[in-house]
């Protein structure tokens, strides 16, 4: 039967989906990537915009909503290395950034360096980047105490502070949302809720790549005639998205909050993935972590974690220091720039990963070490499935 209403002509109309609906689930989840992927994919005005099935709890998993939540622009079936930079965007570097890192341009400098140095090397590269509106969960604006203030950057906002009114969501409509999202992130591994400076606006120059990697990822795409794939995170208001792999509470509204299983299997076709970018206590942290998590047991050395191309927020050392321990201790080869060997990049990447890690130059985000499974050598079935096996989402208001 036909749904009772066509939330696709309601999104196309400007008028946004229900989100208190989980029918209106595949809506939100799609139609700001839909737009991005029909100059390279064309599909029907059908696929663009489904209508939700009547009482559908979860997200589409249809081969046209899967597509939309990540385009994979250039088909790639293997890699010798594949170079991982996450965020590196201007609003995390001096002089200029909103929320700048101390050294964070002198990391840009050696991934530039490595770049130049390695484009016939270097057979993908992927490009995280932070997209926020001002109006974010966690941006003050979102935010206000009772005689009207929005919280300060570095507020930490925790369950207790909702529920006894010390901050309430400006929007009285997202209050119930706001409960329930301190209380994920408090009941969980990750941490509370952290207000930051408002940074990575859609749109402003804060958004943009820092110039020297933008630079070298311009320069190896125009030698290689290849694509650099960049990968959107954070553009869902409701949810911190510090991981390039998931949001840190998943909705159910939303696909792009879910755990990205095509970045990840994109990832897997690599002899080798080298991670760097910002910011080592967080975002560069949260994504390794993720991978950690479902990346076969006995191929963890293939996880390149670069130390002297990454850097923590100021005052989170203690945080990025015990992310780097556990990611020795899980058996990731930690190293640096100068010392990564690039002769036979498939054998050489784990000799890095044993004994005492590389000194880690860095300026509380604790987290269990996540769990590792005993998968197959090679990327197959069972290893396929531990990507895509659903986590705990959070149910929509």
């Amino acid at each position: 039967e036909p749904p009772t209403r066509d939330r696709g002509a309601e999104a196309r109309a400007g008028r946004a989906p229900d989100l208190r609906s989980r029918g209106s689930s595949q809506i939100g989840g799609i139609c700001h990537s839909a737009a991005m992927a029909s100059s390279l994919h064309p599909v029907s005005s059908a696929e663009k915009w489904p209508a939700a099935p009547h009482g559908a709890d979860e997200p589409s998993t249809s081969a046209a909503s899967q597509q939309q939540h990540y385009v994979d622009y250039r088909r790639v079936a293997s890699s010798r290395t594949t170079l991982f930079i996450i965020d590196p965007q201007r609003d995390f570097h001096p002089p200029n950034g909103s929320l700048a890192i101390a050294t964070a341009g002198d990391d840009a400098a050696r991934i530039a360096t490595m770049i130049h140095s390695h484009m016939d090397e270097i057979d993908d590269i992927v490009v995280s980047l932070d997209t926020h509106q001002r109006f974010h969960i966690a941006h003050g604006l979102f935010w206000v105490n009772p005689q009207g203030e929005h919280p300060t950057p570095f507020t930490m906002i925790k369950k207790e502070d909702v529920l006894s009114g010390a901050w309430r969501t400006t929007d009285p409509k997202w209050q119930a949302w706001g409960l329930e999202y301190c209380t994920a992130l408090d009941e969980g591994t990750r941490s509370s809720l952290i207000i930051w400076p408002e940074h990575c606006l859609v749109g402003t120059n804060g958004h943009a790549v820092v110039d020297d990697v933008n630079a070298a990822c311009q320069a190896w795409a125009g030698s290689r005639a290849c694509a650099v794939e960049y990968v959107l995170k954070g553009n869902n208001a409701l949810t911190e998205h510090y991981s390039a792999m998931r949001a840190d509470v998943e909705r159910p509204d939303d696909l792009r909050t879910h755990f990205n299983t095509a970045l990840f299997e994109r990832l897997c076709k690599a002899e080798r993935v080298v991670v760097c970018g910002q910011a080592l206590s967080h975002c560069v942290a949260f994504t390794m972590r993720d991978l950690v998590e479902r990346w076969p047991n006995n191929q963890l050395q293939k996880l390149v974690l670069l130390t002297d191309c990454a850097s923590p927020v100021g005052g989170f050392d203690d945080a990025a220091r015990t992310f780097v321990e556990e990611m020795t201790a899980a058996g990731v080869t930690v190293t640096t720039s100068e010392q990564l060997e690039w002769s036979g990049a498939g054998k050489s990447a784990g000799a890095a990963g044993t004994g005492a890690s590389p000194a880690v130059v860095i300026s509380p985000m604790p987290a269990e070490r996540p769990g590792h499974h005993d998968l197959p050598e090679v990327l197959g079935p069972e290893t396929e499935a531990r990507a895509k096996k659903p986590r705990k989402t959070s149910p929509t208001r």
